[in-house]
């Protein structure tokens, strides 16, 4: 019995969920053409709703904030959608106000090198998730600026990253040989999660023009391993260590006053010694 329920929700899962083939993309037609293929599959799914259904397209929401990516996302959707209605399904101005009784909306998420595009449809009647369409990109050259920072502020006017909000808790994943690009507000601080995939020398430090410190922590016993101020180029953050093979490590990156605001690479990557 309880086999026949496990391949059961298997099943519905595998079914409920799409998953596009993982796309590096380096110019915007690129990128068109990523979420104009999402919208004849979003319109074969709406084709199957009763006649005449009206559908909202929401927010593609970037760690609780909005961000280029997300509005870029959320208008093209829309418009890969007009394209493909008909009788069928009526897509409704989102600018208007006007309530659908089925909607389409996200979340857009950093995991390491990749970002990764939830679309969801979603019955507004019942607030079911009916299916989830996912979006991994890799984003190179100009592009990266759509996920690097995003155009929404604190209520000291500072800008934030798409990664916001983190903690110790959630922490951004961060593998060996990647770099991250981040930014710090007023009283910021960003904290990020390494895995080791085999013992060897690590190294994290941060690049730019902002004058860093940087704690890591082992992620487990959340005890305090090392921390640093001006070991790397300038006036940036630089840890060296022995990692372990499968261990788990956190990272705090701060400023060195709450004042010291703006944008910062973070990488991990092997080091010669520590």
């Amino acid at each position: 019995m309880k086999r026949t329920l496990f391949l059961a929700l298997a099943v519905f899962l595998v079914s409920a969920v799409w998953a596009q083939e993982e796309t590096t993309i380096g110019a915007l037609g690129q990128l068109d053409s990523k979420v104009s293929e999402l919208g004849v599959l979003v319109s074969a799914r709406l084709g199957q709703l009763p006649a005449g259904s009206k559908i909202r397209v929401e927010n593609f929401l970037s760690g609780g904030g909005s961000s280029i990516l997300g509005a870029y996302w959320k208008n093209q959707t829309q418009s890969a959608l007009l394209e493909n209605s008909g009788s069928a399904f009526v897509v409704l101005d989102s600018a208007a106000g006007m309530r659908g009784n089925f909607s389409i909306s996200g979340e857009i998420y950093r995991l390491g090198g990749v970002t990764r595009i939830y679309t969801r449809l979603i019955d507004t009647t019942t607030s079911t998730v009916l299916q989830v369409w996912q979006s991994d990109l890799r984003l190179s050259g100009e592009l990266a600026g759509l996920v690097a920072v995003s155009q929404f502020t604190n209520s000291g006017g500072a800008v934030q990253d798409m990664n916001e909000p983190d903690s110790m808790d959630a922490p951004v994943m961060c593998d060996a040989g990647s770099v991250l690009n981040r930014a710090l507000h007023q009283g910021d601080t960003d904290w990020f999660i390494v895995t080791a995939p085999e013992s060897a020398n690590l190294r994290a430090e941060t690049s730019g023009e902002l004058d860093t410190k940087m704690v890591l922590y082992d992620a487990d016993s959340r005890e305090e391993l090392d921390d640093d101020d001006d070991s790397g180029e300038d006036t940036n953050a630089s840890i060296a260590w022995l990692a372990e093979a499968g261990k788990r490590y956190i990272i705090k990156i701060s400023g060195y006053d709450r004042g010291e605001v703006g944008d910062y690479g973070f990488s991990v990557f092997p080091a010669n010694s520590y």
